[in-house]
């Protein structure tokens, strides 16, 4: 072989690789350009399903025409057929199920929300909001032990956000509130099981903080003082991402009337003035302290009459708001 031979034979195989590399780019971006097309068309076809359903949703005092529900539907599996794989498609799911809904259709409703459960793990926060509605469709179906379950399983599947951190206790508090006595203490005291067993895995000091308000809550519940109160100690030691002031507020009342014990009611009543002096909190302190018969400073009083009025309400640190 020649050396203008051996020569040649490089010159192509360089340019083969190049032809390689060249093809291999092109396909990577037309497969990009695909996923970007598909995304845009499946915005725009989502969009348009948006604006059906809009007409439906929307509209409270009058019921939908079959033409209206058929429009929306049609436009809501349009989306779910043309881009299966991307995110419009969950979406268009959960959409349908509101349609449902709005119909009183509990059972087509849940049967979207589980095909969003089944089929779309990779958007989690969607799977979430499928689980979430879920629970509360058995909710407005007045079906609260399958509620409670919907909510349980929620709460196994998303322990550490927002909804999940509070599900237990929302679990206990709604039986509380329908009077079944004895299904509430049971989850209050699954709840005290379930946050105990969840605070070694706290992600962040923030939500260490979280989870110990609502097993301090739970106790409180269980006429578990001794344990509220420790916990509400721990708390003020280190709070991360909490009301200071409030959860004061509740210890000293938690010490002056369920663990009769005067003398730490009256600190903690001394330490949330001289702490959060323009707290709303604080008139509530000073008024308890004054039937104590504790003299307060003039200056101090003062800055506390010019606090804003608390909102008023029960002194407990029991979350208000449901999932």
């Amino acid at each position: 072989m020649t050396v203008k031979s051996v020569t040649s034979d490089k010159r192509q195989a360089t340019s083969n690789n190049r032809s390689k590399h060249v093809g291999a780019l092109v396909l990577a971006s037309l497969i990009a350009a695909s996923g970007c097309s598909a995304s845009y068309s499946g915005e725009r076809l989502f969009w348009q399903a948006q604006r059906h359903a809009a007409n439906i949703l929307n509209a409270r005092s009058s019921a939908p025409t079959p033409e209206q529900v058929a429009e929306a539907m049609t436009a809501c599996e349009l989306v779910i057929t043309r881009v299966p794989q991307t995110v419009w498609a969950p979406r268009a799911y959960l959409l349908m199920a509101s349609l449902h809904l709005r119909q009183r259709q509990y059972d087509k409703a849940r049967e979207a929300y589980a095909l969003v459960v089944q089929n779309y793990h990779r958007y989690q926060d969607l799977c979430l909001q499928a689980r979430m509605h879920r629970a509360k469709s058995y909710e407005a179906q007045d079906l609260w032990d399958e509620a409670a379950d919907a909510y349980y399983e929620l709460a196994d599947y998303y322990p550490w956000t927002a909804i999940g951190l509070q599900t237990p206790l929302y679990v206990a508090e709604t039986y509380r509130r329908r009077r079944q006595t004895e299904e509430a203490t049971e989850a209050y005291q699954r709840a005290v099981g379930r946050y105990t067993k969840l605070l070694p895995t706290a992600p962040t000091k923030e939500l260490t903080a979280k989870a110990k308000m609502l097993l301090a809550a739970a106790h409180q519940r269980l006429d578990k003082w001794p344990e509220a109160a420790r916990l509400m100690e721990e708390l003020i030691a280190a709070p991360d991402g909490i009301d200071q002031a409030a959860v004061l507020m509740s210890l000293g009342v938690a010490y002056q009337t369920k663990l009769d014990d005067p003398a730490k009611a009256r600190q903690t009543y001394e330490r949330l003035l001289t702490a959060f002096p323009q707290h709303p909190m604080s008139k509530i302190a000073k008024a308890r302290l004054e039937q104590m018969g504790v003299s307060i400073p003039a200056e101090l009083a003062a800055r506390v009459d010019a606090a804003p009025l608390s909102s008023g309400g029960t002194l407990t640190i029991i979350p208000r708001k449901s999932p």
